[in-house]
């Protein structure tokens, strides 16, 4: 089975990992052995959420997400109403003109 590996260019190591045959890692002295790197310093670490933690978070969302449609539209209305009203005399909008 070694030469018909060979010709298809693949070793004929079937994950041994014990015997004359293991994949050999070179012995290096443990000054220059690959170390875990050490996490960046501004790495964020996993965290690790319950159910009702993402629930939560979940709701927070949503609630985010609705405000953020409700001061949308609020202020889509009061833009709206502010173009087309005639201005009052006396209001705050005196000096202006619109349109």
């Amino acid at each position: 089975r070694g030469r018909e590996a060979k010709r298809e260019g693949r070793s004929d190591r079937r994950g041994s990992t014990t015997g004359p045959a293991a994949p050999r890692r070179p012995m290096l002295p443990r000054s220059l052995a690959p170390r875990e790197r050490p996490p960046a310093p501004g790495a964020r670490l996993p965290v690790k959420l319950t159910p009702v933690q993402k629930a939560e978070g979940r709701a927070a969302r949503k609630l985010a997400a609705q405000r953020a449609r409700f001061l949308e539209a609020a202020r889509a209305e009061l833009i709206r109403r502010a173009l087309h009203e005639e201005p009052q005399p006396g209001g705050s909008a005196e000096g202006w003109s619109v349109g």
